[in-house]
């Protein structure tokens, strides 16, 4: 199972802030072509990453389908959909909405669950 998470990024080229999608993990299929494991930079310098640990401040982000130099952002969304759809995947709807309607609130917004139909 993994998890899709829309995570705030500091583009420090284009000088932005940008909501990129995160993975908990490499995936199975096809998707794991568009991942990149990355060491996101701070929001500012008065606030942590959200996403790091004590130990360790990267995460896995997918990359724009057509250009793998930049991070997919939340409009690239119903992209990312009918690529997990043709590819063999499966958004695990229930699960999804357990976490997201559910009292406890995660630091980041979840996206979906999906897993991989190997």
């Amino acid at each position: 199972m993994y998890t899709l998470k829309v995570i705030p990024y500091l583009d420090e080229f284009n000088k932005e802030y940008k909501k990129i999608i995160s993975i908990n993990s490499i995936p199975e299929g096809n998707l794991s072509d568009y991942v990149k494991k990355v060491k996101l930079p701070k929001l500012s310098p008065f606030k942590n990453n959200t996403s790091c640990c004590s130990h360790q401040c990267c995460t896995y982000v997918l990359c724009d389908f057509n250009n793998s130099n930049k991070f997919m952002c939340v409009d690239d969304i119903p992209s990312l959909f009918t690529f997990l759809y043709e590819n063999d995947y499966t958004i695990n709807t229930e699960l999804t909405k357990l976490i997201t309607e559910g009292e406890i609130k995660l630091t980041d917004k979840i996206l979906c669950l999906f897993s991989y139909n190997n």
